[in-house]
């Protein structure tokens, strides 16, 4: 199996903080806190509770709730999203923050 040259990697706040993941394509899940004026970017509390800055090429045409899925570049402050999905909220209402994290570390260790 061929793995894509853009391939996205899932990760938490925390590993965004530590620059590891700057200008790469990553995937983070959270909920949408403060969304900015302009509609075009807003503040996501990340499931490890870290306060990540999206910045979206189009302004949000839907009302923002629950838990979001990110994916995006990260350039060491905010991440580019190319793209945002948000969970339907029967999924959302049984998301474990802790065990997801404990996935994502584990799936981080084994690279």
């Amino acid at each position: 199996m061929q793995v894509p040259a853009t391939s996205t990697v899932r990760v938490l706040g925390t590993m965004l903080l530590t620059h590891e993941y700057d200008h790469k394509d990553i995937c983070v899940m959270g909920y949408p806190q403060e969304i900015a004026n302009n509609s075009r970017q807003f503040t996501l509390k990340t499931t490890d509770q870290k306060h990540i800055q999206v910045v979206l090429s189009q302004p949000i045409a839907e009302h923002l709730e629950g838990m979001v899925q990110v994916r995006g570049k990260f350039d060491g402050q905010r991440i580019q999203a190319q793209s945002y999905n948000m969970l339907l909220p029967e999924l959302a209402a049984d998301f474990d923050d802790n065990t997801y994290n404990e996935a994502v570390k584990i799936l981080r260790s084994n690279e």
